[in-house]
C-alpha cells in the first residue's frame, strides 16, 4: 500500500514529517456512474489486495485503487479474512469460537425458512399480531385465495429482558448462563445482587442451579426472583423469528466483504491523475 500513501500530503507531527492520512479523497463521480466502470470480483481465501492488483492491473502498488473503489478505510479490519485469520479474530474478540456459536447477536424475522401456504380460514384464526407476517395471494377476480409469508427484513436486538435478583459472584457481562438445555440467556448487566439477561430462551425460575453454558461449570449464584421486564417480541409472534448467533453474523459480514468491485483498468490513469490533483 506504499503507493497509496505516497499520494498523501505531508504534515509535521512531533517535528517529524508524516503523511496526512485524514485527507479526504473521492474519485471523480462521473467515472463511477458509467456502467462499464466496475467489474464484480470475489476475493479468494488468503488473497491479498496487492495480489489482485498485480493480476488485474499488472502492478501490485495499485492496491490503493481497490481500497478506495470499495470504500475500505481500515484494510486490516475491513478486508475479508481467511478462515484461520477469521477464527483468530473471533477468539481475540469473543474469547473463543465456541462462545460465538453460543451467543446470540440479534433476532430477525425468518420468512425464508417458512414456505407454508395458509388457507383463508387458517389465516383468520391467527392473532392480530401474527397476521402481519402474511401476504394475500389474489386471483384474477381480485379474490384472496390463500396467504404466504411476507418478506419482512426486520431485526430486533433481543427477544426478551429478564431481571434476576439474588446473590451473584463471578458472573460477567456477555457470559451465557443456563438452568438447563432449554433455559438460558446472555448477561447484559451484572452486579452482586442483580443480573439482567437478554437473548432469553425458556422460563427462568429460582428453583434450579445456574451454570456457565460454555463450560458447564456451576456458577456462584442464588436466585431470589426472576421477572420479565421487557418482552420485545410478543410471545405469540416468537415462532416467526429466529436468533442469529454472533458466529453467523460475523461470518456473513466477512462473506459479504469477499464480493468487491474492480475498477476497469481503462480508468486507472484517470483515477491516478485525480488522486494527485486532490492531494496536491
Amino acid at each position: 500500500m506504499s503507493g497509496y500513501f505516497s499520494f498523501f500530503p505531508s504534515l509535521l507531527y512531533a517535528n517529524t514529517a508524516a503523511s496526512n492520512l485524514i485527507a479526504k479523497v473521492e474519485f471523480d463521480q462521473a467515472v463511477f456512474k458509467r456502467a462499464a466502470t466496475y467489474y464484480p470480483y470475489t476475493v479468494l481465501n488468503d488473497e491479498r489486495p496487492d495480489q489482485i492488483a498485480e493480476n488485474y492491473y499488472g502492478d501490485a502498488s495499485y492496491d490503493w485503487i481497490i481500497y478506495l473503489g470499495n470504500s475500505i478505510i481500515d484494510p486490516l479490519n475491513e478486508w475479508p479474512k481467511s478462515e484461520n485469520v477469521f477464527n483468530d479474530f473471533l477468539t481475540l474478540k469473543y474469547g473463543s469460537v465456541a462462545n460465538t456459536i453460543q451467543q446470540t447477536a440479534f433476532y430477525q424475522v425468518s420468512y425464508d425458512l417458512d414456505d407454508r401456504v395458509l388457507s383463508t380460514s387458517t389465516y383468520n384464526d391467527l392473532s392480530a399480531g401474527q397476521k402481519k407476517y402474511w401476504s394475500p395471494n389474489i386471483n384474477n377476480q381480485n379474490q384472496v385465495i390463500n396467504y404466504q409469508r411476507k418478506q419482512l427484513d426486520t431485526v430486533v436486538e433481543t427477544n426478551q429482558i429478564v431481571m434476576l435478583t439474588g446473590t451473584f459472584s463471578g458472573i460477567n457481562v456477555s457470559n451465557v448462563i443456563d438452568q438447563s438445555s432449554s433455559v438460558y440467556g446472555t448477561v447484559a448487566f451484572s452486579n452482586s445482587s442483580t443480573l439482567m439477561l437478554k437473548h432469553v430462551v425458556g422460563t427462568w425460575t429460582n428453583a434450579s442451579p445456574v451454570y456457565f453454558k460454555s463450560s458447564g461449570a456451576l456458577a456462584n449464584a442464588t436466585i431470589a426472583t426472576a421477572n420479565i421486564v421487557n418482552q420485545t417480541i410478543p410471545l405469540d409472534e416468537i415462532p416467526y423469528w429466529s436468533p442469529v448467533t454472533v458466529y453467523q453474523n460475523e461470518s456473513l459480514i466477512n462473506e459479504n466483504r469477499k464480493h468487491i468491485k474492480l475498477l476497469n483498468s481503462a480508468y486507472v490513469n484517470h483515477v491516478e491523475r485525480d488522486m494527485k490533483d486532490l492531494l496536491g
